[in-house]
This record gives C-alpha cells, structure tokens and sequence, in this order.
C-alpha cells in the first residue's frame, strides 16, 4: 500500500513538473515561436507598418485578429523583425489603425 502511494505521488511530481515545463515552452505565441508568427501572420501587415499612412490591409488586419496582444508586441519586439528594417513604432499602430478602419461606425 505504501508503495502504490509513493508511486502515485512521483508520477503526479512528474506529471505537474511536465506540465510546467510545457508551459513554460510555449511562450507569448502558444506554441509558435515569434519568427513562425511573424512569417504567417504579419506577411501581409508589412507595407503599413513602414509608412504610417500607407493604408491596412483588410487581409493585414484579419491575420491579426485572433493573435493576443502579448504576442503581437513579441513579434515586433523581436530581433527577426528588427532584422526586417521595420519602424516598430509604426507597427505598434497596427491594431489600432485596423480598429479604426474596419470597426468604427
């Protein structure tokens, strides 16, 4: 009986150890690395975020719908977008310009 106990109580130590770990690895993005985000979600934002007035995309800002906003300040705080030559300033207002064009009445 103490046995089965002690095995119980390892395999939850592992368990939960496992699963923290898990969580952990996922960062800002889930389970996408801000380069992969960056690549298959901005894609299309790239032209409005150099040029504050360059219009969004309609495709630009449906990308964007569903990515948390801790991942989107990832992705443009990140050294592959820096890489890229992209003012982040202007890419902070993304979200906003996209709220304001497609979500103002």
């Amino acid at each position: 009986m103490m046995k089965s106990f002690w095995l119980v109580m390892v395999l939850m130590i592992v368990a939960v150890g496992g699963f923290q770990k898990g969580v952990e690895a996922s960062g800002a993005c889930g389970k996408f690395s801000t380069d992969r985000m960056l690549t298959h979600v901005f894609r299309h934002c790239v032209k409005p975020a150099r040029d504050v007035s360059a219009p969004v995309s309609a495709q630009c800002c449906n990308s964007l719908v569903d990515v948390p906003i801790a991942c989107y300040y990832a992705i443009i705080f990140s050294d592959a977008f820096e890489k890229l030559g992209i003012d982040r300033k202007i890419a902070y207002t993304i979200p906003q310009r996209c709220a304001h064009t497609y979500h103002h009445h």
